[in-house]
């Protein structure tokens, strides 16, 4: 793995092994730093971008050709990422995009986005949809009180800004990440 820091978002090229075979798969993501505390300490895959293909290994031929091909487009799809990514307008847009209604997850990103944005009645209506009051799942339990709150939170955005930020430094401590002072990044 390999992690591109933005602050409030890591790029992360990930190239991945199989339990099969031999070779490689490519990954590349945005992780998102804004986890409620219950997923602050792991990395996620919360916006994959481009190709996911595998590259076998193929016994008796060199490998070189083919990491040099994965190589050169996680720098693509990482280039493309970082576009997609300079503010959380961008991200915003970009995610909503790409939004899987029913991941959840999707819609709390988009609602963070939205809001760090100052789109509070967006960013309400996505906290909104990652609420599942039925769930019985604890994690899925735990992101919808979170929505919760942050769809309320929204409207005060100096305060809705500080709690996230504050999100961010905890997930950052936790993955032993430098401290970041702002947004930007």
């Amino acid at each position: 793995m390999w992690m591109d820091d933005h602050g409030w978002w890591v790029g992360i090229v990930e190239f991945q092994p199989s339990g099969w075979s031999k070779g490689s798969y490519l990954n590349v993501s945005a992780s998102y730093l804004w986890k409620p505390a219950f997923a602050e300490s792991t990395w996620s895959f919360d916006a994959l971008i481009g190709p996911r293909p595998w590259h076998p290994a193929i016994k008796g031929e060199s490998y070189v050709e083919q990491a040099t091909a994965l190589a050169s487009l996680a720098r693509d799809s990482l280039k493309n990422l970082r576009d997609h990514h300079r503010s959380t307008d961008l991200a915003g847009s970009w995610l909503q995009s790409q939004w899987n209604e029913r991941n959840p997850w999707h819609s709390y990103h988009l609602g963070i986005a939205f809001g760090l944005a100052g789109q509070v009645k967006t960013g309400q209506r996505y906290f909104r949809l990652a609420i599942d009051p039925s769930s019985r799942d604890e994690c899925a339990a735990a992101l919808s009180r979170e929505s919760e709150a942050y769809a309320a939170l929204i409207e005060d955005q100096r305060a809705f800004k500080d709690a996230i930020l504050g999100r961010i430094q905890a997930t950052r401590n936790a993955l032993k990440l430098p401290t970041v002072e702002t947004l930007e990044g």
